[in-house]
């Protein structure tokens, strides 16, 4: 049986503020089971509101977002620069279509999933550039934006530690902002220290209480707040090679991205130029949007794709990927293996499936690689009813009577098979009563997962 435990710590000296603590665990009933969304009980609201302007260090806590105007502008910018601050800012940007009120409503939903793990902020249209000058290149954040600052935010500091989401990427549901933030966050903050005494507060609490037992789990508790300790610091460089590993990763993707862009470029040209030569300067500019992000890249494949369906219910977990440092990179890959997907079922006629095609010299969108792409699962998976299972997914029932279809064909967006890399399963029904490619599946590899992940 899963239970959720919340334990409130205080702790008040003499003339001096009080420390309010908030310990939430979980027990999960299958050891094996996915971890769950972790989000603020209500006691933690109820304590914010009832405070005195509570705060961590020189964070200002709260459930509600705070605005700042272009006169105040350099207060968030001592914040964000603080050295002493352990919490994470996220700051909010008026959006290009909804403008500040959507930025509003946006924030309003992230402050109160996030309340007591980060300050939540917008700015105004008008402060913007002068946040953004403040912070030095690369650390900015614009656009209808958000931008998580962690600790140890500074002109050197890399930009890829301060997780960055464009506004393309929070236009479904409006708490989808607060869900991503709160994935990339929430593990790391049950990592942050208790206020101070509270070591010795626990252990007077369990000498008062009389119990032997009680008093033993918590001079386990302090061993492993010591372990805790060291395990952060190596953390925090195991971190700082992701991050670097991810700037190189979203760079190698936008080169590729713009070889692609390139080649089709001049193919447009070429193509035109041959019918029709005072057409070619137009042909040049047209050029096909890029995905920044997982999410972004299945709103783009149903809005322009026609002869790929996504529906919603293949990218329920789609958002777990935009939480990753590389969800960038990984957004600009999918909506490649998207398009080749789309262009494949157009020219499906003259192909003998879609590895066929991609072999094709013509196509330079998706490779035929095994590290790449698989045309269909091992026998592990097949022969075992549960994974087997896991890759039956909603289909039209155009496709099959009973809405449902099993799809062992996949991209492998990022290689290799870690618990989130993406992957995108579809059913090739190009040759079929649609002629259509139906995606069943755009998420982590840990919701489908083979005997190896076991």
């Amino acid at each position: 049986m899963e239970r959720w435990t919340t334990t409130l710590t205080v702790i008040e000296r003499q003339g001096s503020s009080a420390s309010f603590w908030v310990d939430l665990e979980f027990v999960a009933a299958d050891a094996f089971r996915l971890p769950p969304e972790i989000e603020p009980p209500r006691l933690v609201a109820s304590i914010i509101e009832l405070g005195n302007r509570p705060r961590r260090g020189p964070v200002q806590i709260s459930a509600v977002h705070r605005n700042w105007l272009a006169k105040s502008t350099q207060q968030l910018l001592d914040l964000v620069l603080d050295e002493s601050r352990d919490l994470p800012i996220v700051v909010f940007t008026p959006d290009p279509n909804g403008g500040l009120r959507l930025a509003e409503e946006r924030a309003d939903s992230a402050a109160r999933t996030l309340a007591g793990i980060a300050s939540v902020e917008v700015l105004s249209s008008l402060s913007v550039d002068d946040f953004n000058d403040g912070l030095g290149k690369g650390l900015g954040v614009w656009g209808g934006a958000v931008r998580v600052y962690l600790p140890g935010a500074g002109p050197d500091d890399s930009p890829y530690r301060h997780f960055f989401l464009t506004a393309s990427a929070m236009s479904g549901d409006i708490r989808d902002a607060g869900r991503i933030i709160n994935r990339r966050i929430s593990l790391a903050s049950s990592a942050r220290r208790a206020p101070d005494g509270y070591d010795s507060v626990r252990s007077e609490l369990a000498a008062r209480s009389g119990s032997d037992a009680l008093g033993e789990v918590e001079a386990l508790y302090i061993r492993a707040d010591d372990e805790a300790q060291r395990l952060r610091h190596e953390l925090s460089q195991e971190q700082d090679l992701r991050f670097a590993a991810a700037a190189d990763l979203e760079a190698a993707s936008q080169q590729l991205t713009d070889a692609i862009r390139y080649s089709e470029r001049l193919e447009r040209v070429l193509s035109i130029a041959q019918v029709a030569p005072d057409a070619w300067d137009s042909a040049a500019t047209e050029e096909t949007p890029d995905a920044d992000s997982c999410a972004n890249a299945a709103d783009l494949a149903r809005r322009l794709l026609g002869h790929v369906r996504l529906p919603a219910s293949a990218t329920s977990t789609t958002l777990e990927l935009d939480a990753m440092p590389e969800s960038r990179a990984w957004g600009r890959a999918a909506w490649r293996g998207l398009q080749a997907l789309d262009r494949y079922a157009r020219d499906a006629a003259k192909a003998a499936g879609f590895w066929d095609w991609c072999e094709s010299a013509e196509n330079p969108l998706w490779p035929a690689s095994s590290r790449k792409l698989a045309m269909s699962e091992s026998d592990s998976v097949i022969n075992d009813r549960d994974l087997r299972d896991r890759r039956i997914f909603p289909v039209s029932s155009d496709v099959d009577p009973a809405g449902r279809v099993l799809m062992l064909a996949h991209l492998k967006i990022a290689e290799g098979g870690g618990a989130m890399s993406p992957r995108i399963y579809f059913y090739d029904d190009t040759k079929g009563a649609t002629g259509l490619i139906h995606v069943g599946f755009f998420g982590p590899h840990r919701h489908v997962p083979n005997k190896s992940a076991d």
